[in-house]
């Protein structure tokens, strides 16, 4: 009997656990900083919003950025499409409240 369908074998159940074991590694990553989930560069949400602002805020010091510029760097970088679809839209109510103010006040 040949070996080669069991060298086959072998290979392929060798590369689908370590597919299963870097997906489990991967997916199951936890913050540098504390035990919550992986956002980005390996810590969470809330450490790696503080850190982009803290790093953000030094270039306003040190005048190689715009206080504006840092704001949007720290918007673009942390928060996700769908929270940014959220402030926009509490944004807009804001503006309809005080705009039926400024009708009621009129």
């Amino acid at each position: 009997m040949s070996k080669t369908p069991f060298v086959a074998i072998l290979c392929v159940v060798a590369i689908v656990v370590l597919c299963i074991f870097g997906y489990n590694q991967f997916n199951n990553r936890t913050c540098k900083l504390c035990d919550e989930k992986v956002y980005k560069e390996g810590l969470c949400k809330e450490h790696y919003t503080k850190t982009l602002a803290m790093d953000n805020l030094n270039d306003v010091i040190n005048g190689e950025k715009e206080f504006g510029d840092a704001i949007k760097d720290v918007y673009d970088k942390s928060l996700t499409k769908d929270e940014k679809k959220q402030l926009e839209d509490s944004f807009e109510g804001l503006k309809n409240s005080f705009n039926e103010i400024g009708k009621l006040l009129k």
